[in-house]
């Protein structure tokens, strides 16, 4: 990780990890406009790599603006342009109010839990 992302690691932190061939980022902590830049970050680079797809778990979030939903847009689109497959983990109100309020449901793939994404993609690919 470099430096300027080293700041952001009190607020926001993020883990990658590959389960059954697919990308699994697992995001902690607050999603706002000041760390969004980060997950970003790690959205695209997971994109762009070798494997068929990723999945943002936002289970362990406790705080998520409109910055953290723009990202997740955005990493969805990419992901269609590249023919990846994304899918979001939301299950508590912090992630799934705002996602339900502004009809984000209807456009990203969302899941209660990790398996129910895992379970959804092993369909796809």
């Amino acid at each position: 990780m470099d430096d300027s992302h080293s700041a952001f690691e009190d607020l926001l932190r993020v883990h990658a990890s590959v389960i059954d061939g697919i990308v699994v980022l697992s995001v902690s902590g607050e999603l706002d406009a000041s760390t969004a830049p980060w997950l970003a970050d790690e959205i695209t680079r997971c994109i762009a790599g070798p494997l068929a797809g990723l999945i943002v778990d936002l289970s362990n979030v406790n705080f998520m603006a409109s910055a953290g939903m723009s990202v997740l847009l955005e990493g969805d689109s990419t992901a269609k342009i590249v023919s990846k497959w994304f899918g979001v983990v939301a299950n508590s109100r912090v992630t799934t109010r705002p996602i339900e309020l502004l009809g984000l449901d209807q456009i990203l793939n969302t899941y209660s839990t990790l398996d129910a994404a895992r379970s959804d993609i092993a369909t796809r690919t």
